[in-house]
């Protein structure tokens, strides 16, 4: 992921808790915020992913986040912003509708106590490989895909009602990175909601899409 990033004069931060994590040989630590973007060798920045990419995000905006974490980053980064104003939701009307609209291709599954639903177009027992191009034809199946998981999930949330953000991620190598102008716009939402609301934020490439569902507090 490095590479490519670097190679298309991207300037990169990493922000772990792990100053030996996987990528610290090729990264210089630096101390605080203030030194990111200052060099063209790509910074370590240690401390909590989440916590961080925030107050990374109050000092200015970013081209692209590379999520590398367990968990849902977008849903993680709108609770955060909310300031511990988002409660996780269920939906069973939710699930059902993602269903319906995905017509028998792939599956849909959802936690009901933190209201995080993962779909996919890959029903079957193989791995999705990881140089996949995401493109109309399935490397798999070699079928057309029929659905793409960014509109169905725009569909639904539509059709409820929900306010919503749904980020769709640009490959980087095997990672989903989530363009920063789309980051700003779920901040919006988020931060313009009112008690009471409904919102859902939605990460998603063709195939593949996770999505959390919250009650404004």
């Amino acid at each position: 992921m490095l590479d490519q990033l670097l190679s298309e004069d991207y300037r990169v931060a990493v922000l772990d808790a792990d100053e030996h994590c996987l990528v610290a040989d090729r990264c210089r630590v630096c101390g605080s915020i203030d030194e990111l973007w200052s060099e063209t060798k790509p910074l370590l920045l240690c401390g909590d992913a989440i916590s961080t990419a925030v107050a990374v995000l109050e000092k200015g905006s970013v081209d692209l986040l590379v999520p590398g974490m367990p968990g849902h980053a977008a849903g993680l980064l709108a609770m955060a912003w909310s300031g511990g104003g988002l409660s996780p939701r269920g939906s069973s009307f939710l699930e059902k509708e993602l269903v319906t609209r995905l017509g028998g291709l792939g599956k849909v599954t959802m936690d009901p106590d933190n209201g995080t639903v993962l779909m996919t177009l890959n029903a079957g027992s193989k791995e999705c490989p990881e140089d996949c191009e995401q493109k109309e034809i399935c490397p798999l199946t070699g079928q057309l895909l029929g659905r793409d998981l960014c509109q169905v999930s725009e569909e639904v949330l539509d059709i409820m009602s929900i306010r919503h953000a749904v980020l769709k991620t640009i490959k980087v190598d095997a990672y989903g990175a989530i363009p920063g102008k789309d980051l700003e716009s779920m901040r919006g939402m988020v931060e313009s909601s009112e008690v009471g609301d409904i919102i859902a934020v939605a990460t998603c490439c063709p195939c593949h899409a996770v999505m959390n569902l919250f009650k404004v507090c």
